[in-house]
């Protein structure tokens, strides 16, 4: 897609089984393709609720956890973020 071209991207379910670091490379993708004021929704992997319920990953379904903060790291301040 071209950049600044989307209105919104959604990305559920996903990123529970990518790398941090592609993970970075996804949301860097999606921010260059967003309209300025897009919207991106997304769901991510808790590391809180995971230390909660003792999950454990296997192979590679649920292999990352984000904290809030790491969460809002990668987000960084290209968004208005709660």
């Amino acid at each position: 897609f071209e950049s600044n071209s989307l209105d919104s991207v959604i990305c559920l379910h996903v990123i529970m089984h990518l790398s941090k670091e592609y993970t970075e490379q996804i949301f860097n993708e999606v921010f260059r393709v967003l309209k300025p004021g897009g919207i991106f929704i997304f769901d991510y992997p808790s590391a809180r609720r995971r230390k909660a319920i003792n999950h454990k990953a296997d192979n590679w379904h649920g292999a990352n956890a984000y904290s809030k903060s790491e969460t809002i790291k990668l987000v960084g301040n290209r968004f208005d973020h709660p």
